[in-house]
């Protein structure tokens, strides 16, 4: 559910058929989502398409027989949706830089993914998973916003709840005032190290003797080990 925001070539031809197929994502029509931001104030339209270009210019579009979609990677689980958090950017290597900068326009993924979610899906609430998102730092007055500003346009009038971790107060607030979430505060789980079974053991202790070994014809040996290792568990194809 989450290549085809990190490897693009996965949204065309066969391999954006199998998500389809496999029911990982949907196509929503643009026009659906056009419907309802053409109905936004205009100088609030004009920035976003002066920052962005038009909707299908935006990486998650595509065109089939003449009709331009919006790809939305997403998982059903009985009447949930689980879907990732829209990047704030067009562009993947952007994503960290603008993460905080209210100034910057939200674009029109982010927007549609949201509208897929509450108006297409009919969502009746969203629930935020994972301590600090985007959406509360989306731009607008700092309290007291109005529908348009930006983080209010992308949850609209549908209610949000924000599991949040009890010991990070400053930024549970920010999702309770910019946010407009409904905040259910936790403890800090407790958890340990998993630690490494079967054949990773294995992978990993050759690993650890390579960094160990001086260049020569055992070194050598214990490299290719290694990649044959790592082939055999399918580890190279999946950093591939």
């Amino acid at each position: 559910m989450l290549d085809p925001f990190y490897r693009p070539e996965q949204l065309q031809g066969k391999q954006l058929q199998a998500f389809l197929d496999d029911d990982l994502a949907e196509l929503m029509p643009i026009e659906n989502y056009l419907a309802w931001f053409n109905k936004l104030p205009t100088d609030l339209k004009n920035k976003i398409n002066d920052h962005w270009g038009k909707p299908q210019d935006n990486f998650m579009a595509i065109k089939r027989d003449s009709v331009d979609y919006f790809i939305l990677p997403r998982m059903r689980v009985g009447n949930m949706l689980v879907m990732r958090q829209p990047p704030r950017s067009d562009k993947k290597n952007d994503e960290s830089g603008i993460f905080h900068q209210g100034i910057v326009p939200i674009n029109h993924f982010y927007l549609a993914a949201y509208f897929y979610a509450r108006e297409f899906w009919q969502g009746d609430a969203i629930v935020h998973l994972g301590t600090h998102g985007s959406q509360e730092y989306l731009g607008g007055k700092e309290r007291g916003l109005s529908i348009y500003d930006q983080g209010n346009l992308a949850v609209w009038d549908t209610p949000v709840v924000y599991p949040f971790i009890v010991d990070d107060v400053g930024e549970a607030m920010q999702t309770k005032r910019r946010g407009r979430a409904t905040v259910v505060s936790h403890m800090t789980p407790p958890f340990a190290a998993a630690g490494l079974q079967g054949d990773i053991v294995v992978l990993h202790e050759l690993m650890h003797q390579y960094s160990q070994l001086d260049n020569g014809g055992v070194k050598q040996k214990t490299a290719k080990q290694v990649v044959e290792q790592c082939f055999t568990l399918n580890i190279c194809k999946d950093i591939a």
